[in-house]
């Protein structure tokens, strides 16, 4: 049998018994394999790209779709499995009939299992598997459901990639069954398909726009920039059009007046070698602020410790009106107290206000390295 004889075979549903357990057991194994990766510290899959790795990250958010996907196609033809048992009640001799039909909407002693049980089964199992998962990772917490924080709503997103991996399971299932509505339930996976994949394709053109742009890390003239960030509890952070220092746009960042009021910078080019200064420009619209910056690398990052000694931390006072901020790459450079900064492995820049009466709004533009 030659490669294309069993592709075709299998898109058509047309194997023996024995090669449909084969591959059912194969799709089992995959599931098994994988799951530990879910709790796996994120840092590992970070494949030390000199750019950001805003595209793998949500690559990885597609493995969601995938793996659910393989979970699907594991959930139901057990869900069909024990209809069958249920069905053949004392004929349990007919135990070698239950895994030819594993794979089909089965009819035993003139009984059959409808589509729409093994859809709602499914969507239950699996919903709650996926919820399950999250819950595991400790994603959700009563302050993050409460609040509905940015890693609550990542985990509310993943959850979304893992049922969507299902229901394109489910509706090409489904379209194996009868020709009258084939076509229609296979175009209908392509809706599926495209949320899934347009994340990766707008993450994809800011990495572009990322290495494009570089050594300007931020100008917000771009209006996926905002996806480089993330806020802490309560943090917002907005494009504003006739604010720019240099340019049209710059960034309203609005802190609050927790003990530390944060934003930080996920994605941008990370090898900051042969370059003398961070730069930035800051509008305090207010009266005077402390603003206070952070820069670290992998190897801190790696550790899990965050030592306070082992990074850049450094503050800078705000005056009402524009302040052109320049953090001098040696600072950065020396800041570790035991070792040097590797400025090839920049992994954070962090910005944040300590202990503020009341809630301030910053607005930040033409952030960049200088020569």
């Amino acid at each position: 049998m030659t490669l294309f004889s069993l592709a075709k075979k299998i898109y058509h549903h047309d194997l023996p018994p024995l090669a449909r357990v084969i591959f059912f057991m194969l799709r089992l194994a995959l599931v098994i394999a994988i799951f530990p990766l879910f709790f796996a510290p994120r840092s590992d899959f970070d494949l030390n790209f000199p750019t950001t790795w805003q595209t793998v990250n949500e690559v990885l958010e597609m493995g969601h779709v995938v793996f659910f996907f393989l979970v699907a196609s594991v959930t139901v033809p057990l869900v069909v499995t024990v209809a069958r048992f249920a069905a053949l009640r004392r004929n349990w001799r007919d135990w070698w009939t239950i895994l030819p039909y594993a794979w089909q909407r089965i009819e035993a002693q003139g009984e059959s299992i409808p589509a729409p049980w093994v859809w709602l089964i499914t969507l239950v199992v699996t919903f709650s598997f996926g919820f399950y998962i999250e819950l595991a990772q400790g994603s959700f917490t009563s302050e993050c459901l409460a609040n509905l924080t940015s890693d609550c709503l990542a985990s509310l997103g993943d959850v979304f990639h893992d049922m969507v991996g299902v229901v394109i399971y489910l509706l090409w299932w489904q379209s194996r069954y009868g020709e009258r509505f084939r076509l229609g339930l296979r175009l209908l996976i392509l809706p599926p398909l495209l949320v899934a994949a347009l994340p990766i394709a707008l993450a994809a053109y800011d990495d572009y726009n990322i290495w494009r742009d570089f050594p300007v890390l931020a100008s917000f003239e771009h209006r996926d920039e905002l996806r480089r960030w993330s806020g802490g509890e309560n943090v917002m952070m907005r494009r504003v059009a006739g604010m720019g220092r240099d340019g049209g746009y710059a960034a309203a960042i609005l802190f609050t007046t927790d003990r530390y009021s944060q934003i930080s910078m996920r994605y941008f080019y990370r090898d900051w070698r042969g370059f003398s200064a961070l730069a930035l420009d800051v509008y305090n619209p207010d009266e005077p602020v402390e603003l206070m910056i952070k820069v670290y690398d992998r190897q801190h990052m790696e550790t899990g410790h965050y030592d306070f000694y082992d990074r850049y931390n450094g503050s800078r006072l705000l005056e009402h009106g524009w302040n052109q901020i320049r953090v001098p790459m040696r600072d950065i450079e020396h800041s570790p107290k035991e070792r040097l900064m590797d400025l090839d492995q920049i992994r954070g820049l962090q910005f944040f206000l300590m202990d503020q009466l009341k809630p301030r709004t910053l607005f930040i533009d033409n952030l960049r390295l200088l020569r």
